[in-house]
This record gives C-alpha cells, structure tokens and sequence, in this order.
C-alpha cells in the first residue's frame, strides 16, 4: 500500500511537471511564431516593437505574442514601427471598450486609417485625411484615444483582466 501510494505520488508530480513543461513550449513556440510573422511583415526584425509588445504585456492583458501577432497585421500596410506601436495600442483600446479581440480590432484600424474604408464610423470614430497620410493616422489614434484611451490598461488592473491567463501571471511575477 505504502509503494502504490509513493507511485501515485511520483506519477501525479511527473503529470503536473510534463504539463507544465508542455505548457511553457507551447507558449514558446507561439512567441517565436508571432516573432517571424511580424519580422515577415515589416521585413526585418524589430527589437523596438518586441519590447513594445513586452511592455503592454505588463500593463493590459495581452500577452506579448497576441500583441506581436497583431503588429504583423499592421505591417501588411506599413513598416513604420512607431504608427505601427500606436495603432497597436489604439487597437487595444477598442478591443477592450468594444469586446473584441485584438485581432479583429487592429484589423478594423487597419483598414481605416490604410484605406478609403472607414469602417470605424459605425464606432463614431472619426478620421480625416487621405488613406495612409500622417493626418490620417493622427486623426485615427487621436479620435479612439478620445473615445477609449486608457481602457486596456484599466481592464488589466481588474481581477479578471488579472488572471486572463493565471499561467503568464504568475510567470511574469
């Protein structure tokens, strides 16, 4: 009885150990993907925006490979790293303020600011200037700043913006 006890033991702390294991490659791979998608998008390697995405990650409750993996659908229209940044963190905000997630809202800011769509008129954003102009992305990152500036960073500061992901919060403590 005492032997089976121990190997119930044993084979639980290798369960949990294996899964933990499983977990922290899985999470590795997943940044190192986000990283070669956004490097294919702008068509080099950005340490600036790694340690953007880094940054964010400590203040909303994206984790840095979501917030890389969305920078990359930004670089499909520009690979100025600082519009990109801003976008992004824009795109955070509504994200938050709107439900969505950040994929589907870069992607939404995306289209506004680097195109004759405004699809952001249904979230009374408003924009001016030609698509892709400066003008244009001032507009853009000023209106939502406007109507949902500091929203990602107040989600984060609740419990459940908190323990989105119990695993990266312990890990980045």
């Amino acid at each position: 009885a005492t032997a089976r006890s121990k190997m119930l033991l044993a084979s639980f702390a290798g369960s949990l150990f294996s899964m933990t294991l499983g977990k922290m490659a899985k999470l590795a791979g997943e940044q190192e993907r986000a990283e070669n998608k956004l490097t294919t998008a702008i068509g080099k390697r950005s340490d600036s925006l790694l340690a953007f995405a880094s940054q964010q990650q400590k203040v909303t409750r994206f984790g840095d490979e979501e917030t890389i993996t969305a920078m990359s659908l930004l670089g499909a229209y520009t690979d100025n790293e600082k519009a990109i940044a801003r976008l992004t963190k824009a795109s955070m905000d509504l994200a938050v303020a709107k439900g969505m997630d950040l994929n589907s809202a870069v992607d939404l800011v995306g289209k506004s600011v680097f195109s004759t769509t405004n699809a952001l008129t249904r979230y009374a954003v408003e924009m001016v200037g030609t698509q892709g102009s400066t003008e244009r992305l001032e507009s853009a990152t000023q209106s939502l700043s406007d109507l949902y500036g500091g929203q990602a960073e107040a989600d984060a500061d609740t419990y459940l913006g908190a323990m989105k992901d119990p695993f990266v919060f312990i890990a980045s403590s």
